[in-house]
């Protein structure tokens, strides 16, 4: 990831802007993303998080 950030303020790609690393992203089941869409588009994303110890959707309250 550092390589393809090293010249973001010349990339359009990134807006002609410098790019600050503050999170790595993790692998996410396809049918969890599918779920997380449905859920965007119905209104039922509210209070949800993803839950990487189970790879699911749950409610934030659930969250170990």
């Amino acid at each position: 990831m550092e390589t393809r950030i090293a010249a973001a303020a010349k990339d359009a790609t990134y807006l002609l802007a410098e790019v600050e690393v503050v999170a790595t992203w993790f692998l996410v089941p396809l049918h969890v993303i599918d779920e997380a869409v449905q859920r965007i588009l119905d209104g039922t994303i509210t209070d949800i998080v993803y839950d990487p110890s189970t790879a699911r959707l749950v409610r934030e309250s659930e969250v170990r």
